[in-house]
């Protein structure tokens, strides 16, 4: 399956007030997955896959940023999210995994050379439960 495409308008916090504000580092979009650049004073920064560090997940972005130093809104482990137009997860109980650029992916996706990172799982096909899990293994 391809990465979930999440656009600017689908994404919510079900769960209110598991989030936690940072420094951006990059311009981002709602439902964004995010790691903090600790070479750069923690600011965050779209995770990427390929690298260990990169590969660190704090959370998903709930709030789009145009403009690199501006705050972005991270929903952290224990969040619910929803996603209330055109993203669809597969159905109940499927775990997604970090992908490339910051987006997300069902695990089966998980490439040769990329660190694996679990996000969380389905609970309905429109929410969203955050589990982040920083294996620092690299698939092989």
């Amino acid at each position: 399956m391809p990465d979930l495409v999440i656009d600017s308008s689908t994404v919510e916090d079900a769960s209110q007030g598991t989030g936690s504000s940072f420094e951006s580092g990059a311009i981002i979009v709602p439902g964004d997955w995010c790691f903090l650049d600790t070479a750069a004073d923690n600011v965050a920064k779209l995770a990427v896959t390929t690298a260990q560090l990169t590969a660190v997940v704090k959370g998903m972005a709930l709030n789009e940023v145009v403009k690199i130093g501006q705050p972005v809104a991270l929903a952290l482990t224990g969040a619910t999210v929803n996603f209330t137009s055109t993203a669809a997860l597969a159905g109940v109980g499927f775990v997604y995994i970090l992908s490339i650029g910051g987006a997300m992916a069902p695990i089966a996706d998980l490439a040769g050379t990329d660190y694996l990172t679990i996000l969380g799982w389905s609970v309905t096909a429109s929410q969203f439960h955050i589990s982040i899990e920083n294996t620092g293994l690299l698939n092989t």
